[in-house]
């Protein structure tokens, strides 16, 4: 069991629809209570034509390129628009995503350095080539996650700023409705010191960080079998009017809000999600 002091946004997972729009059939997901990673999960890339969006989510993912032949695998920062990335038709991909704002303690890097950017395991640590052999070779989604754990599972906990951590809490606790006094009234610092601090623990400036917290929060509203009408997500969101949330939402899903619904209600995208629970 892990402790929830070790890790920033113990109540927060978040998605990626296109790599969900982008798969041959089935997406599984497996979820991880009392961790600080969000989710494993699996999928086989084929309706993307080799390119799907990555959204603004906050979070960090370890991504593997399960080929036989020519293995990769890849630790992806948040991005702070709608970015194109590359996945291989007709190959399959296994992922771990942690939660916002945590970077396990494998990973030798601050959270500023890795905003937009990905960089090989190999690379930044020692036993990443040989997880990459073993999870690419592995018989199975269930398998591939107990090799990381194995791996890894020992090695996730890492020091968190207890002022970002507090900030944080706040702002995922709230959707990304929080503004800068309130801030300042929680945790009793200046906002200068709030956005200096934070900014460079997460790469992202407190503002950066509300925006996409609610950009994720829109995002799980409209991906629920009923969801709520534009105007109404858009009041409850805290938008200054509509025309400010199309513009955002556009922004970071590379996608209008109507055309968005429409892409998952054809491509059928709750029902292509296998959700299950570690343990």
């Amino acid at each position: 069991m892990f402790s929830h002091q070790h890790y920033v946004g113990a109540g927060s997972r978040t998605i990626q629809p296109y790599f969900v729009l982008s798969t041959e059939s089935t997406y599984c997901k497996k979820v991880v209570a009392d961790s600080p990673i969000s989710h494993f999960y699996s999928f086989v890339a084929d309706r993307s034509a080799g390119q799907a969006f990555a959204v603004p989510d906050a979070s960090v993912d370890v991504l593997f390129l399960c080929d036989p032949d020519e293995p990769k695998v890849r630790v992806c920062g948040s991005t702070v628009t709608a970015k194109l990335v590359e996945l291989q038709t007709n190959k399959r991909y296994f992922g771990v995503r942690f939660r916002p704002g945590f970077i396990p303690s494998f990973i030798p890097l601050a959270s500023r350095d890795l905003v937009g950017a990905e960089v090989a395991l190999q690379d930044i640590d020692s036993q990443g080539q040989q997880l990459l052999g073993q999870i690419s070779s592995a018989q199975g989604f269930d398998q591939q996650v107990a090799y990381f754990m194995r791996q890894y599972g020992h090695r996730l906990a890492r020091q968190q700023s207890p002022l970002c951590a507090q900030v944080s809490a706040l702002i995922l606790s709230r959707h990304g409705d929080v503004r800068i006094h309130e801030l300042e009234a929680y945790t009793g610092y200046s906002s200068r010191y709030i956005n200096k601090t934070f900014t460079e623990h997460f790469g992202l400036s407190p503002k950066q960080y509300c925006l996409i917290v609610r950009f994720q929060h829109t995002l799980q509203q409209l991906t629920q079998a009923n969801p709520m009408s534009l105007t109404n997500l858009a009041l409850e969101q805290g938008y200054a009017d509509q025309s400010h949330f199309l513009r955002e939402f556009k922004k970071f899903a590379a996608l209008a809000p109507t055309k968005f619904v429409q892409a998952l209600s054809q491509s059928h995208y709750q029902a292509r999600i296998l959700l299950s629970a570690y343990e």
